[in-house]
């Protein structure tokens, strides 16, 4: 034991100059003291020294260190696959009758002398319960490396693994257990029997479709020593078989493919379960069926080309709309197309409106029913007609002559993010043919995208630029030719997909639709059985500000009992919790100044059926796990042998380290009550003598 100080020692010398100086001065330069005993005067000033001092030394933050031997046990870590595979085998009772006891003897049975901690895992590590093997998902790697964060620095003695080594998520264990500081002694589950089984075993499919299309399904199934059998392969939906096809296993090791082509019906989430029927004497019927889930998208955005001619433009604008699988192009002549713009998400004014037709019909549509639009300027476009628009930008001094402009991206532009590919090429694309000379006149709302320049003289005039004049997204290009940037990126990179980018993000930003409801409610369309739910609100003022003070209700399909949405932040939020599979509707209602508003919607609850997949414990990766960490694979029935293995080893042993532990000194009660008494007896005597 000794102690520290945080200021140098010499500063003792204040602390005793401190004491003897407050002695001297109350002592003996008082006349009050004469005529009391001198032996009792130096006895009361060594008090008023000793007690000075003392306080005087706690301002300098004296520590007290001590130095101490610990002794840490070799901590034996002990994890149990608790997944559902583990089971599916013919010794199903064992496992959920008989393994959990003896794993618990085996653990009691190791001795004081070491620390035993032990866990269950499935997707992760968890805390130890009852082996009910109820885990969809296997990740070994993750137990691993959960382990060694929790005992970093620790004397981490050995890893006892039960599993049956099948493993669905994470990276391959064997890896993974390459940087672990311990040995770990697997202990092999399961059955490494090949069973007679017959399985769904791949499935390929759109994830995403548009109503009324067709769409693929293909299907692969395997089944293992069931030659001379048949089965029925079938796709249904809703409740309703759509597709069905007969299979003649016709070996031991028996795989086939199929296709079936379906129509997408209805719009929403929609929900195929691929099965095929059960086969006398199979070893489990958990991965006879598939599900699949869909979503059915209502239909692609309309975009509308509106154009008096033909032009190469036209081609270029086509391809870059149809390559996006959320969009579908057409293409109307004037002055002849004579539908309705307002069925469309976007329209392109290519080079109107021209002096030779009436394009006014169409702007006043535009204009009035706040279509998005993109005007792109060219030789044919009628300068002061387009002026009168009030797109953001006017062109001032216009002789209807064009010149060759290049575009330099606005660093500043935020509407939208191009990706840094994009960024480096951009500046390297042809000119287009803009109008000659001209400068540009542009309103405080309009945002510049690219910048006009003519040669290598850079301007401060649009050649693309947005705006928003009262929720109307308007886009102009001031140029033609853009054919050219599809022609140039083909030609320098073999694909088109600088172009597509730039196409797509200008199309993306002035065709969204924004929600301008005052209350909203959204939600993952899909969540896994084991992922918990969570759904979040939003309720707008007039003035689109969020705000959160009325309650928010929800009632959701199979729940009983309305649900409150929690404030959270400016906004709503509500956790479920884990639902079962199934699909699930909702409707969230709120009160706000008299008015009911509500919201409706549905998510799905997908299964997971990856425990199923493969029947036949795979010990050979144990036993490379072992060998890579310096441990050995044994079987249930050896962990008696398992127990003497890990008492034997020299490497798990007890840990004996010297430990620093720093305290404030002023912490010891001691000193407080001598501080204490030595005040009192001061003041006692100094009292009896009249000195107080």
């Amino acid at each position: 034991m000794s102690i520290v100080l945080s200021y140098p020692w010499w500063f003792l010398l204040f602390c005793l100059a401190a004491g003897a100086g407050y002695a001297a001065i109350l002592y003996y330069r008082s006349k009050k003291n004469q005529g009391i005993n001198p032996t009792l005067t130096k006895v009361l000033a060594i008090v008023r020294f000793v007690t000075v001092t003392i306080i005087c030394f706690f301002l300098l933050s004296p520590l007290i260190k001590n130095i101490f031997r610990k002794v840490e046990k070799p901590i034996i870590v002990v994890i149990r696959d608790n997944s559902l595979s583990v089971p599916l085998n013919n010794d199903s009772a064992y496992y959920l009758n008989i393994f959990p006891k003896q794993m618990d003897e085996f653990a009691s049975g190791l001795g004081d002398e070491y620390e035993v901690i032990e866990y269950n895992f499935g997707n992760g590590l968890k805390s130890k319960d009852k082996l009910n093997y109820t885990e969809k998902i296997t990740n070994i790697s993750a137990a691993l490396d959960d382990l060694k964060l929790r005992y970093l620095n620790r004397n981490l003695g050995a890893i006892v693994l039960a599993t049956d080594g099948l493993y669905n998520q994470g990276m391959n264990p064997v890896y993974d257990a390459a940087s672990l500081k311990a040995p770990v002694f697997t202990v092999a589950l399961g059955d490494t029997t090949i069973k007679k089984d017959a399985l769904v075993k791949e499935v390929a499919y759109n994830k995403v479709v548009f109503l009324g299309n067709q769409f693929p399904i293909d299907i692969s199934v395997v089944a293992n020593k069931l030659q001379g059998t048949n089965t029925t392969l079938t796709v249904s939906h809703n409740g309703s078989t759509v597709f069905t096809k007969g299979l003649s296993i016709n070996g031991n090791k028996y795989s086939s493919f199929s296709s079936c082509v379906l129509t997408a019906d209805a719009p929403g989430t929609q929900r195929y379960r691929i099965a095929i029927s059960k086969i006398e004497g199979e070893a489990t019927v958990l991965n006879n069926y598939y599900d699949i889930f869909i979503d059915v998208i209502d239909s692609r955005q309309k975009i509308l080309i509106l154009t008096e001619f033909p032009h190469p433009d036209i081609a270029a604008w086509n391809q870059a709309i149809n390559q996006n699988k959320n969009y579908q192009s057409e293409i109307g002549i004037v002055p002849g197309f004579n539908k309705n713009l307002k069925d469309y998400s976007l329209v392109i004014m290519h080079q109107l409106p021209t002096s030779s037709s009436n394009a006014s019909n169409y702007i006043q549509q535009i204009t009035t029913q706040q279509i998005p639009v993109i005007y792109t300027i060219g030789n044919s476009t009628n300068v002061p007609s387009f002026n009168a628009i009030n797109a953001g930008v006017r062109i001032i001094g216009n002789k209807n002559n064009l010149d060759d402009v290049q575009g330099s991206l606005n660093t500043n532009f935020t509407l939208f993010s191009l990706s840094d590919n994009v960024a480096k090429y951009f500046g390297k694309l042809p000119p287009l043919s803009g109008p000659y000379g001209s400068s540009f006149e542009v309103s405080p709302t309009t945002e510049i995208l690219a910048y006009r320049k003519v040669g290598n003289v850079s301007t401060s005039f649009p050649l693309i630029c947005f705006t928003n004049l009262n929720k109307h997204k308007i886009g102009v290009i001031a140029g033609e030719g853009i054919y050219r940037w599809r022609n140039y990126d083909y030609e320098a990179h073999q694909n088109n997909e600088i172009f597509f980018e730039v196409m797509n993000k200008m199309i993306q930003y002035v065709a969204v639709k924004e929600d301008k409801s005052f209350f909203r409610v959204s939600s993952a369309q899909q969540f896994y059985e084991n992922e918990p739910i969570v759904l979040f609100a939003e309720l707008y003022n007039e003035s689109y500000e969020l705000i959160n003070e009325p309650k928010v209700t929800i009632k959701i399909s199979g729940i009983d009992e309305p649900k409150n949405f929690s404030p959270s932040g400016k906004s709503y939020r509500l956790g479920i919790g884990i639902l079962p599979v199934g699909e699930y509707s909702y409707t969230a209602s709120v009160q706000y100044k008299g008015k009911t508003l509500t919201k409706s919607g549905k998510f799905i609850v997908k299964p997971i059926q990856l425990e199923a997949l493969n029947t036949s414990a795979n010990h050979d990766m144990l036993m490379k796990l072992s060998k890579t960490t310096d441990g050995k694979m044994y079987y249930p029935q050896q962990l008696d042998e398992l127990r003497k293995e890990l008492e034997s080893r020299k490497s798990i042993t007890s840990v004996a380290f010297k430990q620093k532990q720093l305290k404030d000194l002023i912490n010891y009660r001691w000193i407080f009550f001598l501080l204490l008494f030595l005040l009192a007896f001061e003041w006692f005597v100094r009292k009896r003598e009249g000195l107080a």
